[in-house]
């Protein structure tokens, strides 16, 4: 600390005044291990300094992509600024090496004083053995008083005549919590103060982040001098081992949850971990901090009920890839974890049909509907309107026309389940959301419909809001899962084929537009105006995201109860009463209104007309247009002997029925 102290003093005064360094520095003490006090009273040097903001700015570190940030660039800084560095310590030294330099036997007093209080006896640790070339505590220990280790401290330089003699190869070790000094056992903890934390399988760097991200209640952070960093968390327990129990689950289930990978042996409140201060092979087990994140227990379950947000300067934002896929589930990051679709129809289209047609798709990690699926998803189908006969209709009916293999089937069975409720709603609903993602842990929950589950008027924007934004959306970030919502559309117009158009087809569903703005994806489906057998499956809000294309053709099997996808009905393009058309290539001719010339000047007007929109315009290529054009675009009058439009008005003319037909 002090090493460390002396650097930053060492800095000139423009190091702190420059955003850019300042934020290094602060970067360099949070990979550390550092506190956020050091870099704040650093930071007060500067005139631009303000209460909080140091504060704000830590919370955000640890997802930089790019280069490292160590004390080894403060170092250089400072030697650049004119520091001499101590004997022994260079800028190309180890992250944190300069805490290492902290006098034993305060860094031990350090260590005790955070997890023990006077009265307390300490079980310790100093022997061991060696197995599979992994070295492990021996014996049941030695039992101390607190006050006696405190003073021992106070009294001596060196850490054998303190805990005795252990070897450097092993390192030391100490019981997290206080013992009755009868033996080491779980039924020898004097009080359940502590659990400890360890995870073998994250780098240190990302342990503490984590550590510290997370703001778990830590007595002491301490470097193993191994793999792991040993985190000595809060329980606060007293005497309740069975509260002990409980909260230490209730801790290893939320940092599962959240990325850290626990040990699930350091359950056990007589646990060994690593003593601060000692050496184990060439490696000190160092005090990284004392005091972290919140101060009790019961604190940190108050705080997760506080909104978080994360502050992302636009230097971390710049070293993100914009391709990372990590946290995508359908499309090209269309449907993403923590993220929400909005599928909106008719009543009685089939939308409940094609919910359960994705949802056995998304369980072997198939295509569908044009797509695409990264992997097998677990997926939970919550369902207000069928009971279990009506599901197994479409169930039996898409299981068959997919034809599934025997493996496949079996991710169905695995991957796949069904909840039919038709009695919650509102926070009833909410609770069983809760309850079902915590016991499944699935990756994709279908709703269907919203209107069985909001528990209010729907048209209300506050209504929608309380129950999408403010209750669901925490439910969906704590399990970190992708939610498509089945929704009704609105009475349907009088002419059925009169839907919208681009974006405002994304606001056809019933209800306040708070629901398609709370959406991150949203598509419709409708009857194609084209063809009333044929249905458009159209993505309007990230619609680009989706896959392959932004709409998807579908009609109705006539041999099951299920969808399937079909080609686009031709459009007709209208030239004259009782006549009808296909569109065509050549259409930016306008050979329909041509007027009356010969076929010489005929063949002429359209090779100049092919030739300006660079196409072949060759004589073969000429005929072939006349002959379309004969069809439906052009006539040939025998009293002129001239070819003309169809659609062709003399502009002197009187002829009102005319005139009809071209409009």
């Amino acid at each position: 600390m002090d090493d460390i102290k002396r650097i930053l003093d060492s800095l000139s005064q423009s190091r702190v005044d420059d955003y850019k360094t300042w934020l290094e520095v602060g970067m360099a003490l949070h990979a550390s291990g550092e506190s956020c006090d050091l870099w704040e009273n650093w930071s007060r040097k500067s005139a631009k300094f303000r209460e909080g903001e140091c504060q704000k700015r830590w919370a955000t570190f640890g997802n930089y992509a790019g280069a490292p940030i160590t004390i080894a660039s403060i170092v250089k800084m400072a030697i650049d600024d004119g520091y001499k560095p101590s004997e022994g310590f260079g800028w190309n030294d180890p992250i944190g090496h300069s805490q290492t330099r902290k006098v034993p036997n305060t860094e031990l007093k350090e260590y005790l004083s955070a997890l023990f209080k006077s009265g307390d006896i300490v079980n310790f640790v100093v022997s061991s053995f060696e197995k599979d070339g992994k070295f492990l505590p021996c014996g049941k220990g030695v039992n101390k008083p607190f006050d006696e280790l405190i003073k021992a401290c106070d009294t001596y330089d060196d850490l054998g005549f303190i805990l005795g003699d252990w070897n450097a190869k092993a390192g030391a070790w100490a019981r997290i919590n206080p013992m009755s000094g009868e033996g080491c056992k779980n039924s020898d903890v004097a009080e359940f103060r502590h659990c400890l934390i360890e995870s073998d399988t994250l780098p240190k760097s990302e342990q503490v982040r984590k550590i510290r991200e997370l703001n778990l209640p830590c007595s002491a952070i301490v470097d193993s001098g191994g793999k792991s960093v040993h985190a000595i968390v809060k329980i606060d327990a007293g005497k309740d081992e069975k509260l002990y129990r409980e909260r230490v689950g209730e801790l290893h289930s939320f940092l599962e949850k959240h990325g850290f990978p626990v040990d699930t042996a350091c359950k056990n409140p007589s646990r060994l971990s690593r003593i601060a201060a000692v050496t184990r092979n060439g490696n000190r087990q160092r005090l990284i901090a004392t005091n972290v994140g919140t101060k009790s227990f019961a604190d940190w379950q108050k705080a997760l009920n506080i909104p978080k947000y994360t502050i992302v300067p636009a230097g971390e934002l710049r070293a993100i890839d914009p391709n990372d896929m990590s946290d995508n589930i359908l499309g090209n990051r269309f449907l993403c974890r923590n993220g929400s679709w909005l599928i909106v129809a008719q009543s009685g289209i089939g939308k409940s049909v094609m919910a359960m047609q994705m949802a056995l798709h998304f369980a072997v990690g198939k295509s569908v509907f044009g797509i695409p699926v990264q992997k097998p998803s677990k997926v939970l189908f919550i369902q207000a309107e069928n009971n279990s006969i009506d599901l197994s209709r479409p169930f039996h009916s898409v299981i068959k026309k997919a034809d599934f293999s025997p493996y496949e089937n079996s991710l169905i069975d695995k991957n796949l389940n069904f909840i039919s409720e038709e009695s919650s709603s509102g926070d009833k609903f909410l609770e069983l959301f809760d309850d079902a993602c915590g016991r499944l842990r699935p990756d994709i929950v279908f709703i269907d419909p919203l209107l069985s589950y909001i528990g209010g008027d729907i048209s209300r924007q506050e209504v929608c809001s309380e129950f999408l934004r403010n209750k669901l959306n925490p439910l969906i970030c704590k399990y970190s899962v992708g939610v498509v919502i089945i929704h009704h559309t609105g009475k349907p117009p009088k002419d059925v084929k009169a839907t919208g158009k681009g974006s405002s087809l994304s606001y056809l569903g019933i209800g306040s537009s708070e629901l398609t703005n709370w959406a991150r994806a949203v598509s419709v489906i409708q009857e194609n105006r084209e063809d009333e057998n044929v249905y458009e499956f159209v993505h309007t809000k990230r619609g680009l995201l989706s896959g392959t294309k932004t709409t998807t053709f579908l009609r109705h099997a006539t041999d099951g109860v299920f969808w399937e996808e079909c080609q686009a009905p031709a459009k007709t393009v209208k030239t004259q009463k009782g006549d009808s058309r296909r569109p065509s290539k050549y259409d930016f001719m306008k050979l329909e209104t041509l007027a009356p010339m010969s076929k010489e000047e005929l063949l002429d007007f359209i090779a100049r007309e092919l030739a300006s929109h660079a196409m072949p315009c060759d004589s073969a290529n000429v005929a072939k247009v006349v002959n379309l054009a004969k069809r439906a675009m052009i006539v040939f009058d025998e009293s002129t002997n001239k070819w003309q439009g169809r659609l062709y008005i003399p502009a002197n003319t009187n002829d009102t029925t005319l005139k009809g037909d071209m409009q």
